[in-house]
Order: C-alpha cells, then sequence, then structure tokens
C-alpha cells in the first residue's frame, strides 16, 4: 500500500509523533513481509499515539478492506476524511465500498465530493458513472463517462463502460466501436494463437480463428456470426472452452471447434467472436438472427406423464460472475409454480446450487437431471424434450435461444445490455420472452407473473413466429 500524502500536521506532542511514526512504519514492513493483521495492529497502535496520523488511518483502512472487514474500512476511511476532508483516494476508496454494498445513494455522495475536489481524477468520473448507471441514470452515467474521456481519451474502462450504455439504447454502430476497447483492459485474456489479428474485409486470410474472450453465455451468445464469416469464404475455426465444445460444433458454419487442452491449427487470422458484430460488420441484432443456429442430439427421454407437459427449469448462475447477487435465486422462491396441475418439472441445474432440491425436500415435485447433464450438448438434449424452459440470466438463457426453444428468462432490473428495454421480447432471440423484477429482489412479483401465465394456459409471446406453449 502506498501512502496518499508526503506529509502531515503536527496535530500531537513530539514524543507521540515519533511513536506512532515508528509503529506506522513497522505495520508498513509488516504489510510487505505478507502479514496483514499484524500490519493493522501496528498501524492502529500508531493511531493510539497520534489519532490524526493520516497515513496509518489510510493504511489502517486499506488493510482492513482486504482483510473483509467492510464495516471497519468505512469507519477507518470516516475517521481519515475527519482528519483530511480532501483526501483524495480515501474519498474513492469510500464511495467504491458504499458501490460494492449497493449503498448507491452513499457512494454518489462521496464521489460528488471527490470530483468536485479533485477534477482531473479520471477514475472518480469513471465510478461516479458506474454509480449512476445503478441508480438507473444512463444519461448522467454516459455524460461522466465522456467527462472521464474528454481528460483520457484512451482510457479502456471508461470506453468499455460507455459502449454498455449505448447498447442498451441500441446505438449499435458506435457502440460495438466501443466495445472493442475491452481488448485493451487488463482482464481482457489474450488470443489463443500467434496469428494477425483479422480487422474485417480482409478475404485472404482464409482461415480464421473465432475465440471467446468472454463467458459461456456469451459464446453461445455469439456463435451466430460464424455462418455469415463462412458465407464470405472462410474457414472458420472456433476456439471456446471445453465445456462448450461440443454444442459449439454444431453451430453453422464451423469448421472444428477447439478446447483449451486441444493443440490450435494453423490458421491465417484471429478475431475475438464478440468482436463480429463490429468487423463484419452486423451492427444490428435483427441482421444477426436466421433461426437456431444450433443443434442439439435426439431429444432426451423425459419421463413424462402422459397429459402433462414438460418444464425444464434453472436457477442460478456462475457463482464467480460479478453479478451473481443479483443474477441468480433461490430455488424455494420457485415453489408456488410446482404445484400447477398438468406440469412436470425436470431441473436443469448444475453444479452446486442443483443442492437445494433436496434441501427444500422438492425431489418429489422436481426432477434432477444435473447427474445427467455432463456438458451444453447433454443440456440442449433436455431442452429439445421440453415445451418451456424458465432460467434466470445465464448460460441456460443463450442455449435455449440459440436452440430457438421457448423459453421465459426472469431478469433483475440491473440494465444488462443483452436483455435491455422494458419489452418482454429479446432483440436476440424471438422464441425468449423476458420477464423483470419491477424492484430488485423481487423474485416474488416474476415468479407470480409466470405462475398467472401458466395456469392461463396462454401462448408464450415471441415477435416471430409465435411459439406455442400449451399447443
Amino acid at each position: 500500500m502506498v501512502d496518499s500524502v508526503s506529509s502531515r500536521p503536527l496535530r500531537a506532542a513530539n514524543n507521540n509523533i515519533a511513536d506512532a511514526d515508528a509503529a506506522y512504519e513497522r505495520g508498513v514492513a509488516l504489510q510487505a513481509a505478507g502479514r496483514l493483521h499484524d500490519a493493522i495492529e501496528a498501524w492502529r497502535k500508531a493511531l493510539e499515539s497520534d489519532p490524526r496520523h493520516t497515513p496509518a488511518l489510510y493504511n489502517c483502512a486499506v488493510g482492513l478492506a482486504l482483510a473483509g472487514d467492510a464495516a471497519g474500512a468505512v469507519a477507518a476511511y470516516e475517521h481519515l476524511l475527519d482528519a483530511q476532508p480532501d483526501h483524495r483516494d480515501g474519498l474513492y476508496n469510500l464511495a467504491n465500498l458504499h458501490m460494492r454494498a449497493r449503498r448507491c445513494d452513499e457512494s454518489a455522495g462521496f464521489y460528488r465530493r471527490l470530483i468536485a475536489k479533485h477534477p482531473a481524477f479520471a477514475p472518480g468520473w469513471i465510478n461516479y458513472a458506474l454509480c449512476e448507471a445503478e441508480r438507473r441514470r444512463p444519461a448522467e452515467s454516459e455524460a461522466l463517462l465522456r467527462r472521464a474521456l474528454a481528460l483520457d481519451p484512451h482510457n479502456a474502462n471508461a470506453h468499455w463502460n460507455l459502449s454498455h450504455i449505448l447498447l442498451a439504447r441500441h446505438e449499435w454502430k458506435e457502440a460495438w466501436q466501443q466495445y472493442e476497447w475491452r481488448l485493451k483492459r487488463a482482464e481482457c485474456p489474450k488470443p489463443p494463437v500467434d496469428a494477425p489479428d483479422w480487422p474485417g474485409n480482409h478475404p485472404s486470410a482464409r482461415r480464421i480463428l473465432l475465440w471467446n474472450d468472454q463467458g459461456l453465455g456469451d459464446a453461445l451468445q455469439f456463435l451466430r456470426y460464424a455462418e455469415p464469416l463462412a458465407e464470405q469464404g472462410h474457414e472458420v475455426y472456433v476456439f471456446v472452452q471445453d465445456a462448450l465444445k461440443n454444442i459449439a460444433a454444431t453451430a453453422k458454419g464451423v469448421t472444428r471447434v477447439i478446447g483449451a487442452s486441444d493443440p490450435v491449427p494453423e490458421v491465417d487470422a484471429q478475431a475475438p467472436l464478440l468482436s463480429l458484430p463490429h468487423r463484419l460488420p452486423l451492427a444490428d441484432p435483427k441482421e444477426s438472427w436466421r433461426g437456431p443456429y444450433l443443434r442439439a442430439p435426439k431429444p432426451m427421454d423425459l419421463p413424462c406423464r402422459e397429459g402433462h407437459r414438460a418444464i425444464g427449469i434453472a436457477w442460478a448462475g456462475n457463482p464467480d460472475h460479478p453479478n451473481d447477487a443479483i443474477r441468480s435465486m433461490h430455488l424455494r422462491g420457485l415453489a408456488p409454480l410446482f404445484d400447477l396441475p398438468g406440469i412436470d418439472w425436470f431441473s436443469l441445474q448444475v453444479g452446486s446450487p442443483a443442492a437445494q432440491i433436496g434441501e427444500n425436500n422438492l425431489a418429489a415435485r422436481l426432477h434432477d437431471f444435473s447427474p445427467r447433464l455432463r456438458n451444453f450438448t447433454d443440456t440442449a438434449s433436455a431442452m429439445m424434450a421440453c415445451d418451456l424452459v424458465i432460467t434466470v440470466d445465464t448460460a441456460v438463457a443463450h442455449l435455449a435461444g440459440a436452440l430457438g426453444r421457448p423459453a421465459y428468462v426472469m431478469l433483475s432490473p440491473a440494465r444488462e445490455w443483452r436483455w435491455a428495454g422494458q419489452e418482454s421480447e429479446s432483440l436476440w432471440y424471438p422464441t425468449l420472452r423476458l420477464f423483470r423484477q419491477k424492484e430488485a429482489g423481487d423474485w416474488g412479483g416474476v415468479v407470480a407473473a409466470i405462475k398467472g401465465i401458466l395456469e392461463a394456459n396462454t401462448q408464450l409471446l415471441s415477435p416471430q413466429p409465435p411459439v406455442t406453449l400449451f399447443p
């Protein structure tokens, strides 16, 4: 941790200042040695001698946050700002802590203080923009991001976050241009092959490797672009996570699929999958939809009773996703659906959340198919045997859409560009219907809306063509 100040006022007796400085330096040494908790105690000792020792206050706050004590870190930052109200990193870090805890109003207040005192600090403008986006104020968020870019035109994070706002507004051309900046972010993986970057409109690159630079759902969503690329005369190779290899091989236009453990073939160029809307270009999602573009083997044999309809369900996504807390739900929230007559329920949930079936004594009403779902091809086969899929925002939703299966997607109110807008239809998948929380955390309202439709035995809304849930 680096001090944010180079000097501090003398507010304690000289001997106390010397003791505080010595304890502070001891804490820095302990932290460098990997002894974070001991370092925090040393900084606390420094503050006993000089309660307004700014470097100790700051390092103690940062240390507590790293140690997982968010409440202690907030208190320490507040003490720091009492001593030095304009401390740049103190204001920034405290605002960020409130943001992580989704205390957006408190966070916004500290970001405003930060940019008022430090207007040239671009990260402050960027994170304030994220805060305003979380508060569902996209216009304000865009203005803040453009101010950040005026200060730092090559800031990849500012461009990246601006792209999400533009994508949600369907301003496709500029949005995809801005989205390319994700490739300059430190978090972005590097190409899996040493081959030239394919910028589009280069027919001489006969063999092109498309590689997935994001999650499983993203790959399923963007595999649609293999077909138009192949129609330009290219051989299309695809590099994806191993779990996707079998299903990706069914994508129209794909010559061969490579996983992380496979040797990469010789190619003439490479391109990230999620760059294809910009590079082909096929900016508007409607231009890229030509019908289902993934296939499944024969439908899985489901133990569905005669006269009953089969509905598959998934309620949780990747627990490591930064937004998993708002994207996923607990199985018990879906319990009101399982008493509906004429329906047999099948779990498409994999991973640890599948254990919630037994934990909630629902095994008699919900068939657990997780042991049979070894990969996405197995899940696709199960979907093909279902009359409907109900899922949260996860790879299951994208798989259902790519297969052309009718699905209900349960969404938080967060402004996710893939499902942007208030409409119930999906721009990306005509057979999906979207159900949004009216208030954050209100899964009960979403489930009640779905239950009402199932009870009424109505038609699944799809723009083209209509898909009947219960023919």
